[in-house]
């Protein structure tokens, strides 16, 4: 696009008969002109991704007894395709089979049974409930997991939820506070 204004500038400069000092001087002006519009369209696209497209939160369900229960909702306006619970960030928890979903519509939820366990010793380990894990002492740092998903242009997406252990009554919760949504090209 740059190159027709460059043209369309060359044009008035030889109907015009402009010098070319005039000629360097517009020339310098249009190029940073159009570098700012380019730094203004690269900014937009990369800190206002997903404004009006899918908007993704997650729930977490811990049972004394019982399954652990995943929750994923699209609160946002378009729909979220390929979303998926990604890896913990303690590397001693694991998935023993992936949540995934092809998609999740605008207003809606997903749920799925949380199958994960703890790497206790090299080829020992246990299934866990995250409510034991959190009240675990040796915790090493937060624990956090993140939700993947792709809009309809193809754009991938990425928000980090922090897991914490809440006292809501008498009954224990997990909070799962979501970070910053990052966009993964």
């Amino acid at each position: 696009m740059s190159s027709a204004f460059f043209t369309a500038l060359g044009i008035y400069i030889l109907a015009s008969g402009k010098g070319n000092n005039w000629s360097l001087w517009a020339s310098i002006v249009l190029a940073v002109f159009l570098l700012m519009i380019a730094a203004f369209l690269a900014w937009k696209e990369e800190y206002v991704p997903n404004r009006h497209g899918p908007e993704i939160l997650m729930e977490w369900q811990s049972r004394d007894h019982g399954s652990d229960m995943i929750v994923i909702r699209n609160i946002g306006e378009k729909t979220a395709f390929n979303v998926a619970v990604l890896d913990f960030s303690w590397s001693a928890l694991g998935w023993h089979r992936r949540i995934q979903f092809p998609s999740i519509d605008s207003k809606r939820e997903r749920s799925c049974e949380a199958q994960f366990g703890r790497t206790i010793a090299t080829g020992h380990g246990e299934v866990g409930y995250l409510r034991a894990i959190l009240a675990l002492s040796e915790r090493p740092e937060t624990l956090s997991v993140s939700v993947g998903f792709d809009d309809i242009h193809n754009s991938r997406f990425r928000r980090p939820f922090s897991l914490e252990l809440v006292q809501a009554s008498q009954d224990i919760e997990i909070a799962c506070k979501p970070g910053k949504l990052q966009v993964i090209r």
